[in-house]
């Protein structure tokens, strides 16, 4: 199954609303069509997008999944307190059911943490996903550590968008 993982996009700064409602800005706005484009670009055919609740997650999930007419579905375990486990489950049950490409929209650090724990890298891989970045991993099963595909930044994104 491929898994992508995109940090959501640029959001309201910190401290002027609460930090569940954040909401993208324009420019955020933008990096998700980029995101949910250029993955079409490299022919990812997403089945379905898993967010965090977070307003800017949802946001970036809606955008991108409006470009892959894929359904969103909003899980907790993709909130700032992140569980890894539950991820792991949600991704056996959905490889188990046939999904071939879903992708899991959530926030830094965690995303971070869960792509060097997928690929069985240590917390010395200096291992970053910025604000509209999506990275894809191939997971075969459980028994192994996922492989990265590619990873990339927004800018990276928003060329392949334009192709």
């Amino acid at each position: 199954m491929d898994l992508i993982t995109i940090r959501h996009a640029s959001a309201e700064p910190r401290g002027k609303v609460p930090e569940f409602d954040r909401q993208l800005t324009d420019a955020g706005q933008r990096e998700a069509q980029a995101a949910g484009r250029a993955l079409r670009e490299l022919g990812v055919n997403l089945e379905l997008i898993i967010t965090s609740p977070l307003v800017r997650a949802v946001q970036t999930a809606e955008i991108v999944a409006a470009l892959h007419d894929a359904p969103v579905e909003t899980a907790n375990f993709l909130s700032l307190d992140f569980d890894q486990a539950a991820l792991r489950k949600r991704a056996r049950k959905l490889a188990a059911e046939g999904c071939k490409a879903v992708a899991l929209v959530g926030h830094a650090p965690s995303l971070d943490e869960s792509l060097r724990e997928m690929i069985g890298a240590g917390a010395e891989m200096n291992l970053s996903l910025p604000k509209g970045g999506a990275a894809l991993l191939k997971v075969e099963d459980d028994s192994g550590p996922a492989e990265l595909r590619w990873l990339m930044r927004r800018k990276q994104l928003a060329l392949l968008a334009k192709a």
